[in-house]
């Protein structure tokens, strides 16, 4: 499949045409589409349209798609490779070493440092589309991650509506007692490459952070072969989905997993779920597909805890960011940078937090009551942003995460944990180089 991905590259670089200047709008794409997934993004690109046109000059066109994460980069880095595509795109904060390094991307520095809202932003969410030097994306969103549980399934299993579990055991406890009732799937823990990477940062990288581990040592400057860490988080998805059969290694096998595990946790389905943010307040917000109209009744969260061993640390998270890049082939920069100045304002961002709340890139709009009105959201946030970490941002990293969801793959499909990962620290030195790792 990469290698296809690679040849498309290679035709469009070659033989595609540049944007003609016919079209007068400013385009932006956006990894979203009406009435499905990232609704609230389309509303709220409607919503400001009128701030956004009177900014650039010209008329905004929404270009929609509501494909997966991963065939919307493949889509993006074929758009920048051809001299194509939209002004402005949403972007994955994780993608900007890996295209900022094949020169794909527009540094923003010049704009960002002319503009007098910029010092809004805080150190962490400035750094987190920095590569070598220079900022390459604006901000637009971060997140947190925990567990999302059913305080129904909960009261009907006997367990307690404030879930607050202290180790790996007591989820292990919670999962063995919704086992017990009829057509639940105890536990959704992402795990696979069917569910790309999400099954790296959702499930494997917060398991592993919360048994004291990393992927990469940030001191040695190395990538982690093989670790106790990381064969302790193995164990856990061993346990989980072979030993006690807690979680569905069918639905993780599923192309369509990842939309299914939704849809049941919705019906009432699956008792616990670990995931960001943006399930809150997109996923399970009210009216959206997998909606549920009384979630704030029915839907609890936990912080991650600690594996339970001595040196664990007592709660983790890990965070990731949405933001904007301009495209380096617009015909029309200065009305695109408009534009994204427009959409990145407090006004505008104020008009997104009152129809769906979320964690802003912007300190204004965090010290900000219109966010505290979502209690829920900010009491995750006052109680994971402290513990958070932000994985390896380097070009590599997308390479080492399909090796991770491979180990995933195996281990949950019953591999022993020791083949599983013997073979991942092989490969690891394949992709990275035998000495980058340790």
């Amino acid at each position: 499949m990469r290698i296809l991905i690679l040849l498309l590259i290679l035709m469009v670089a070659g033989c595609a045409p540049t944007a003609t200047p016919s079209d007068p709008s400013v385009r932006i794409a956006v990894n979203a589409i009406e009435g499905g997934k990232g609704s609230v993004t389309i509303a709220w690109l409607n919503a400001v349209r009128p701030l956004v046109e009177q900014a650039a000059g010209r008329p905004l066109e929404i270009v929609q798609d509501g494909g997966s994460d991963e065939s919307f980069k493949s889509r993006l880095v074929l758009d920048l490779y051809g001299r194509t595509g939209a002004d402005i795109y949403t972007f994955d904060s994780l993608w900007t070493a890996q295209m900022a390094s094949a020169g794909l991307l527009r540094p923003l520095d010049g704009w960002l440092g002319a503009w007098p809202e910029w010092k809004q932003y805080p150190d962490a969410m400035r750094r987190m589309g920095e590569y070598r030097g220079h900022v390459y994306v604006l901000p637009f969103q971060t997140d947190v991650r925990g567990l999302y549980y059913r305080k129904d399934l909960f009261a009907r299993a006997g367990l307690p509506g404030q879930w607050r579990p202290k180790n790996w055991a007591e989820i292990f406890a919670a999962g063995e007692a919704l086992k017990k009732l009829p057509g639940v799937t105890p536990i959704q823990w992402n795990a696979s490459s069917a569910f790309g990477e999400a099954a790296t940062m959702q499930g494997f990288y917060l398991t592993l952070l919360s048994a004291g581990g990393d992927l990469y040592n940030w001191r040695r400057r190395k990538w982690i072969g093989a670790s106790d860490a990381i064969r302790r988080t193995l164990v856990f998805y061993r346990e989980l989905y072979v030993n006690r059969r807690l979680a569905d290694v069918g639905l993780q096998l599923d192309p369509k997993g990842r939309e299914r595990s939704f849809e049941r946790f919705r019906d009432g389905k699956i008792g616990i779920y670990p995931e960001s943010t943006w399930m809150w307040r997109e996923v399970l917000r009210p009216g959206s597909p997998w909606g549920i109209e009384n979630r704030d009744d029915v839907v609890g969260w936990a912080p991650m805890p600690g594996g339970g061993m001595r040196g664990d640390p007592r709660r983790v998270s890990i965070s990731g960011g949405d933001a904007f890049i301009v495209n380096p082939h617009s015909l029309s920069p200065e009305r695109a940078w408009a534009a994204l100045r427009a959409l990145s304002s407090r006004e505008s961002m104020e008009i997104r937090m009152k129809q769906s709340p979320f964690i802003p890139a912007r300190q204004d709009l965090l010290d900000d009551a219109s966010f505290r009105a979502d209690k829920e959201l900010a009491r995750e946030v006052s109680e994971s942003l402290a513990a958070t970490r932000f994985r390896p941002g380097f070009p590599e990293y997308p390479r080492v995460s399909e090796l991770v969801q491979r180990m995933g793959d195996q281990v949950i499909q019953g591999v022993p944990v020791d083949t599983a990962l013997a073979d991942y620290a092989r490969n690891l030195k394949r992709v990275v180089g035998e000495n980058k790792v340790e």
